[in-house]
Order: structure tokens, then sequence, then C-alpha cells
């Protein structure tokens, strides 16, 4: 179960979430890449049930933060294998880019969609172990302005949605 975070389960969907600051990262006067996001995991556990997202709830995940996005990801969902495997016993292990989601003072909705994105990678095989689901569908942005649903695949993916942009924020 995870631990009590305070203030965090208290923020309201729009109210800035408090992403650790770039000092948080430094630990015993090293400088970490990686931190413990208890946070975090309070979140998935709500997002979880929110939306029934059960498969997620049968794995041990670990949360963590790392301190800079890498490329346009927010976060990533990894299996623990190989060499990471010895180091923990968890089945995946997720972190969520700090510096992004702080320099645009990401909502507490707004980093709930990326641990929802991140938890939808969480998924099983036909003998019951841990898998990575990809993406339904890969797309550039161009493409959709240029080309709008061209496809079968894009239309089945995009057709029948209608959603709220948030034009105002670049995420």
């Amino acid at each position: 179960m995870a631990e009590q975070v305070p203030g965090v389960e208290d923020l309201a969907a729009t109210d800035a979430y408090p992403v650790p600051e770039d000092g948080r990262f430094v630990v015993g006067g090293i400088e970490r890449e990686f931190i413990d996001g208890p946070d975090l995991e309070v979140l998935a556990g709500n997002v979880i049930e929110q939306f029934s997202m059960r498969i997620a709830e049968d794995f041990d995940i670990r949360w963590l933060w790392k301190r800079e996005q890498t490329g346009e990801a927010m976060g990533k969902c990894s299996r623990t294998t190989g060499a990471l495997k010895h180091f923990t016993d968890a089945d995946f292990v997720i972190w969520v880019a700090a510096d992004g989601p702080r320099e645009h003072q990401f909502t507490r909705r707004q980093i709930e969609a990326v641990v929802y994105h991140e938890l939808l990678h969480v998924s099983i095989t036909d003998k019951g172990k841990p898998a990575i689901r990809k993406h339904d569908a890969e797309v550039f942005r161009e493409e959709l302005r240029e080309f709008g649903l061209w496809n079968t695949r894009l239309q089945k993916t995009f057709g029948q949605l209608e959603m709220p942009l948030y034009a105002d924020r670049p995420f």
C-alpha cells in the first residue's frame, strides 16, 4: 500500500502539482537522475481505482521521478528484467519527468494523465508474465495537421474522439 503523502490527495484537479524541485535530486551531495516518487504511487492508486485498471493491481510497480525529460517522453514504463531485476523485486519501474511538468506548472490532473498513460503500458502475457503494451497508434502531429485522418488505421483510432484541447498548455 502506498504511504500517505501530505497534501497530494487534497489537491484539486486544477491545482498546481508539487513536482520535486531540482535540488531534491541531490542526495547526500550526489546528483541523482531518479528519486523515489511516493506521491506518484498514491496518484497511481487513485488512477487505478478510478479507471478500473485491474491489470496494474496484479503487479508490483516502483514509481520514480526523473530529473529531466528524455526527448518528448514525459514518462516511461519499463519491465524489470536482466540486471535491473537483480536490484528490485518490482515487476515494472515507471518514471515521470520532473523538469517539464515543473516548468509548465502542470496541474494534478495533468500529472494524473501522465501516470494513466504509463499505466496503460502495463500488460500481461498469456502465461501471466508482466509485459509492455505498445501504443494503439503511431502518428505525427504534422501528419494529422496536413492530411487529417487519411487512412483506416487513423480513422479507427481517432475518428470517434471528441476531446477538449489544452492549446494553452505545451504538453
